[in-house]
């Protein structure tokens, strides 16, 4: 044999392959009958033993997280592993990013308002699961829908409720009470939360009457408040000419506050307290109240002689929209303040007695003695004759006082009719599941029908014609925000006008 050779390349540049060399059996080559040489002419190893790289691939992408934010824009993500296969032995990682990222609950907020209140034991509840209150909050840029306070109805008592709105109003300025039955609630507190920061109260005593709608003001600084009580200074007076048209209205142990009220219900913005306990007020008083120069003999805000405190009145009163107003407690004689005498006794003489009013088209009406009815033609002007009283009880009266209301009526809506819940947006994707379950041309009639016959408590209606509604429609309607594009109560392009299904 001749010296084996070089060996061969490998077969494989990882992984085990193979490689061989090979010798000659030709020193000397056997010859003239001599043997072969014994043993192979050829040699196989392994080589290049070490495994081969592998490169890594993707996964599928897994499912999409929750969002991080229930509205206003959250994210979710989700992700995806480089293991199919995974890199091995010096093997290239996956090229991309291993999770994608998108926008997601990207619809508006609600606010939330949170009412701690407490009301009077005095008011009048008669216990009906639908008779309670419904809040309006009202901002410098807007007002929210009107919400059901649906908290417990106790008189007398402290509770809270929470209502979530859309709306921006800005900031908030006051609060819009309305009476959804034949009772009466006397509010004495009412503080406000939005988005659990404090935003302001109310303290005060407000009797909102059957069916009547009020608002009061909610300040964020009680004892500061914008629109208070302010003193305009110490002023002259004259025998020559009294500087507040009108005379001296009445007289008064608590004059301020008296002659504040009767400014208040008469619309006059000032009013004067002059020897301690007379009240002047008029119409014009904020232009004369200066006509004889000022004065420094006023005492104790109350006035001295010949001179004159004077006040703006305060406008934080509540405001009556609606219902009756409770006009006060007022002295009585036999010489009657308001003329016709009794008009009749009754167990429920308010009602009963603005009934009277009502069909003899009398704007003021009194009851007396807890039974008595009062009112006439003229009983705006002259019900106040005797000044005020403090012995009126539970709204009726009391002996030779009046409790006095001014009439007014409100829409009596009942609480199982159909509510308009507002305009909302919509998207190809529906807020409301379902699709179109039929087009109209009464849609809002027939898609109420629709809705009721199938047990839903929510419908909308869109395009002026499509009707929209499902079981879970309450939950789902606000996606996508509110919108501006409802016209006529039917919706509007992408926009629809949502409504609580009547159950009368």
């Amino acid at each position: 044999w001749s010296s084996f050779g070089s060996w061969s390349e490998c077969s494989v540049e990882c992984g085990s392959g193979f490689q061989s060399r090979a010798r000659s059996c030709d020193k000397p080559a056997p010859a003239y009958g001599g043997v072969d040489c014994e043993g192979f002419d050829a040699e196989v190893q392994n080589c290049n033993t070490d495994p081969c790289p592998v490169s890594g691939h993707w996964s599928p992408f897994g499912e999409w997280s929750g969002c991080t934010a229930e509205c206003g824009g959250g994210t979710r993500i989700r992700i995806r592993a480089c293991d199919r296969p995974a890199p091995a032995f010096g093997g290239a990682d996956c090229k991309g990013e291993s999770s994608l990222t998108n926008a997601c609950n990207t619809q508006q907020c609600p606010v939330t308002y949170e009412f701690q209140h407490r009301t009077s034991a005095k008011g009048k509840w008669d216990g009906g699961a639908f008779s309670g209150y419904f809040y309006t909050v009202i901002g410098t840029l807007g007002e929210t829908a009107e919400h059901d306070c649906e908290a417990d109805r106790e008189l007398g008592g402290t509770d809270s409720c929470v209502i979530k709105d859309f709306t921006d109003i800005g900031d908030i300025k006051g609060l819009r009470i309305r009476n959804s039955g034949d009772n009466t609630w006397r509010f004495v507190k009412i503080s406000v939360t939005i988005d659990g920061v404090y935003g302001g109260m109310y303290e005060g005593y407000t009797s909102v009457d059957d069916y009547a709608t009020v608002t009061i003001h909610i300040m964020s600084d009680p004892a500061n408040p914008d629109c208070g009580r302010k003193s305009l200074g110490c002023w002259a007076d004259s025998p020559a000419g009294r500087a507040i048209e009108g005379g001296i209205r009445f007289h008064s142990d608590n004059p301020i506050d008296d002659c504040e009220r009767y400014a208040q219900e008469r619309g006059f913005s000032v009013f004067a307290v002059q020897y301690g306990h007379e009240c002047f007020t008029a119409a014009n008083a904020e232009e004369t109240f200066e006509k004889f120069g000022d004065s420094k003999e006023c005492s104790d805000g109350t006035g001295g002689s010949w001179s004159s405190n004077v006040y703006f009145a305060d406008t934080c009163k509540p405001s009556y929209e609606c219902g009756r107003q409770s006009l006060g407690c007022w002295k009585d004689t036999l010489n009657r303040a308001i003329n016709g005498g009794i008009r009749f006794n009754s167990e429920n003489p308010v009602k009963d007695c603005e009934q009277l009013a009502n069909d003899e088209g009398f704007s003021v009406f009194a009851v007396q003695f807890g039974t008595e009815c009062f009112t006439g033609s003229n009983a705006d002007q002259t019900y106040q004759m005797y000044g005020p009283a403090e012995n009126c009880k539970d709204g009726r009266g009391g002996y030779w006082s009046q409790s006095v209301y001014k009439t007014g009526s409100c829409p009596e809506t009942p609480e199982c009719g159909r509510k308009n819940l507002g305009c909302w947006r919509d998207d190809p994707l529906r807020s409301i599941q379902g699709g179109i379950r039929l087009a109209s041309d009464n849609p809002v009639e027939d898609c109420e029908k629709y809705a009721v016959e199938n047990g839903y408590a929510v419908f909308a209606v869109q395009s002026g014609r499509d009707c929209f509604t499902a079981d879970n429609a309450s939950n789902m309607y606000q996606m996508y925000g509110p919108s501006e594009k409802c016209v006529d109560g039917k919706g509007g392009t992408w926009a629809q006008n949502v409504y609580k299904a009547g159950d009368c």
